[in-house]
């Protein structure tokens, strides 16, 4: 699948990405099971790969993900 996207767009979708990375590490912090912070951890990882791949994406023109 490929998502053409603006550099706007593509950068609105990093910020948001950084901040949803934000929200799960305080979420992690305060989480008190195991099995919660897996979750969390989890997402984090997904939410970084995410971001990585956009960035990634700022050396083609156009941006393609």
């Amino acid at each position: 699948m490929e998502v053409v996207l603006t550099e706007r767009e593509r950068d609105l979708l990093i910020e948001l990405l950084d901040s949803e990375i934000s929200e799960v590490r305080s979420e992690l912090y305060h989480a008190e099971d195991a099995e919660t912070k897996e979750m969390f951890r989890d997402r984090e990882e997904l939410t970084k790969r995410l971001r990585a791949k956009l960035e990634g994406s700022a050396l083609r023109e156009p941006v393609v993900t």
